[in-house]
């Protein structure tokens, strides 16, 4: 088994234990995911412009935790960062990157649970909370819920996964 077939596999178990709502809704999500964690978790825009690379980060604060997303971030993409910063969440990753320990300065001892969505995919964490997310968001696609516009439906046809064999990669 390759190292891709390994963080799928992981990655999905991680899937199966996860509260996913059907129909999909992420605020239902996010609302579930917090009660598991017994800590709120709040999606928000970010309102300053965020450092150059990075789309989302998600920050503790006493007794919730906030998901920022880039306030330009709508639909499937807005939901993809969130669903990222979901992902170390429940991945148990520790922050390591510069971006969190700036943030040390304001707020001491933030830096070990702080994560930033941004570009760098050769970081084991990165890869691991891009590929769960990209499950999520594979359920999230086939477990839409149904409209009567056609237009989101032709769409919904188009986007929503095909079934993979398992030998695929």
């Amino acid at each position: 088994m390759n190292n891709f077939h390994r963080l799928h596999a992981a990655c999905s178990a991680y899937l199966r234990r996860l509260p996913l709502p059907v129909p999909f809704d992420l605020d239902e999500f996010c609302r579930r995911i917090g009660a598991e964690r017994s800590r709120p978790l709040v999606v928000l825009p970010w309102e300053s412009a965020m450092p150059a690379g990075i789309t989302g980060t998600c920050m503790p604060y006493g007794d919730r935790d906030v998901i920022y997303h880039q306030p330009w971030a709508t639909g499937l993409h807005r939901t993809q960062i969130v669903l990222h910063e979901i992902a170390h969440l429940v991945c148990g990753h520790v922050a390591h990157d510069t971006l969190s320990s700036q943030f040390e300065m304001v707020q001491p001892g933030i830096h070990a649970r702080m994560f930033a969505r941004h570009d760098n995919y050769g970081d084991e964490q990165e890869r691991e909370a891009e590929m769960l997310a990209s499950l999520m968001m594979e359920h999230a696609v086939t477990h839409a819920a149904r409209t009567d516009d056609a237009l989101v439906a032709r769409l919904h046809a188009a986007l929503a996964p095909t079934m993979r064999s398992a030998s695929r990669g």
